[in-house]
């Protein structure tokens, strides 16, 4: 193939990329608000558990404890909590731990969003040409609709 029409397919590549990341992030912020967020309930009531003092790997919710503390996940019959992350990840979640939950999730898509921006940008920045620079936007960018899983939501939940 010609440098030429190599040019012109990384072009509608790194079109198609870019619409597939701007589906990636509705799908994502449509997820991020409709859905409890499994994944992140555990940490984020661990960092509030911190706060109060409370060890969150054995932590186990009574109802007469406060509704800010309850992750439904969680299984009261056994001893550990549904806690699976290390101390920094918890100390850094007690920073927005006084949040609501949906302010939460709304900034761990946010800072989800802006490390998989950041990782594409410093990759760029070691392209040297348009081929690399097209390549390394096509392939980011398609590889985050396969990370977010997105179309597979898009084709449950839209189609």
């Amino acid at each position: 193939m010609k440098p030429a029409k190599n040019i012109k397919i990384l072009n509608v590549l790194f079109i198609l990329a870019l619409a597939f990341t701007a589906i990636a992030l509705v799908v994502d912020i449509d997820s991020t608000l409709t859905y409890i967020g499994t994944d992140l309930r555990n940490r984020v009531v661990a960092g509030r558990l911190v706060l109060q003092g409370i060890d969150p790997y054995f932590f186990k919710w009574q109802p007469s404890l406060s509704e800010r503390l309850y992750d439904p996940l969680d299984i009261p019959g056994e001893l550990l909590s549904k806690v699976s992350v290390p101390p920094t990840v918890i100390a850094l979640h007690s920073i927005i731990a006084p949040l609501s939950y949906l302010q939460q999730k709304v900034i761990w898509l946010i800072v989800q969003w802006v490390a998989f921006i950041a990782t594409v940008v410093i990759f760029l920045k070691t392209s040297d040409s348009k081929l690399k620079t097209n390549s390394t936007i096509a392939i980011g960018f398609f590889l985050s609709t396969v990370y977010f899983g997105v179309f597979t939501l898009a084709l449950v939940k839209y189609i």
